[in-house]
């Protein structure tokens, strides 16, 4: 099912039940050249917005009419805010928007009309492990070549496609430990727990123009989610929120999929040595399983390449012999691979 965790969308005139300008700041833009008035626009003030309302804005022009922009949070939920914005759940976004001084909506006609232009599409997935362990298991892909990967400040990690400037298909995905970031929010607090974050890593795929939105999650023309329908559309037309939320794409598990592919194990065992290192140890541990792990037989080999004294020899593949069979029992190097499939597991079903 789709979450959402910030949406700015566009309402027209038609969903406003009620309007009282005194709510609100006014701001008028004049025209430079002509010195007319060109729009004037009323934007909610600050003390009566409310939790998860960034923003709220009437604008009035000659050339557009009346239209509505508002930022709204996944936080205008309160004691929901863990299930984020979803089909479920949007009426109670909307009630809880009706409930601010200045300006109530239609509900109906909002979600029939609303036009979403910029969206977070958020998972928070409940891990078993240490934040930690997560986090390295996916720090190792810092180096593929599609996707530049950065530490984020809280402990997570932010992974960008790597495009031109300018280019429309930003793909841009932030993995990180939500508990940290929620026990600094006093006014959310009011109305969470957040213990239930404790154990959460928090999936967040930014969406913020059209054609991202379009290909996120698979929208077509007049509400119809074919493939057929999505190669015959106009990717700048504006795309209703409803039909976002009705999506049954996984945006966030195509990301993570596109970015955590296949890594090659080499890369994994040998990231911080230099070539001649991984050389010299890859060749050593092939000697070692072509004898067979026996030392005997490895001593012999040895002993027919080498002349004089090969005990500093034997000394190191006996350490790397150990290693090889500790690594085997223990099933390490297999361990990252098992925590992103995880991840991957619970995406699937979020």
């Amino acid at each position: 099912m789709i979450r959402l965790d910030t949406i700015k969308v566009s309402i027209p005139e038609c969903t406003i039940e009620d309007f009282d300008k005194r709510y609100f700041n006014i701001i008028q833009s004049i025209d430079g050249d002509s010195g007319e008035l060109k729009r004037k626009t009323y934007t909610l003030k600050y003390e009566y917005r409310g939790l998860g309302v960034a923003k709220l804005e009437v604008k009035e022009s000659e050339a557009e009419g009346i239209k509505i922009v508002c930022e709204i949070s996944a936080k205008i939920l309160k004691n929901d805010y863990f299930d984020l914005i979803n089909k479920n759940n949007i009426g109670k976004v909307l009630d809880n928007l009706n409930k601010l001084r200045g300006i109530k909506f239609n509900k109906h006609l909002f979600l029939d009309n609303a036009t979403l232009y910029r969206c977070d599409c958020s998972n928070n997935i409940v891990v078993e492990r240490k934040m930690k362990d997560y986090i390295d298991a996916l720090y190792i892909y810092r180096v593929t070549g599609k996707y530049r990967v950065e530490k984020y400040p809280n402990g997570g990690l932010v992974f960008t496609r790597n495009v031109t400037k300018g280019s429309k298909f930003r793909e841009r995905m932030t993995i990180y430990p939500k508990y940290n970031e929620i026990i600094r929010d006093k006014e959310l607090l009011k109305y969470i727990n957040p213990d239930i974050f404790k154990q959460v890593l928090r999936f967040e795929s930014n969406h913020s123009t059209f054609i991202m939105i379009r290909r996120a999650f698979n929208i077509g023309n007049n509400r119809q989610k074919s493939s057929e329908s999505f190669r015959n559309t106009d990717l700048n037309n504006g795309i209703n929120l409803k039909d976002v939320l009705e999506s049954e794409e996984n945006p966030n598990l195509k990301l993570f999929n596109k970015i955590i592919k296949e890594y090659p194990a080499m890369m994994k065992a040998h990231e911080g040595m230099k070539l001649n290192e991984v050389e010299k140890l890859e060749g050593r541990k092939n000697i070692i399983e072509k004898c067979k792990y026996d030392r005997q037989i490895i001593k012999l080999f040895i002993s027919s390449k080498v002349k004089g004294n090969i005990s500093g020899y034997l000394r190191n593949y006996k350490a790397i012999q150990i290693s090889m069979l500790k690594e085997k029992e223990e099933g390490k190097g297999v361990e990252s691979d098992m925590l992103l499939e995880e991840l991957r597991e619970k995406l699937r079903i979020a």
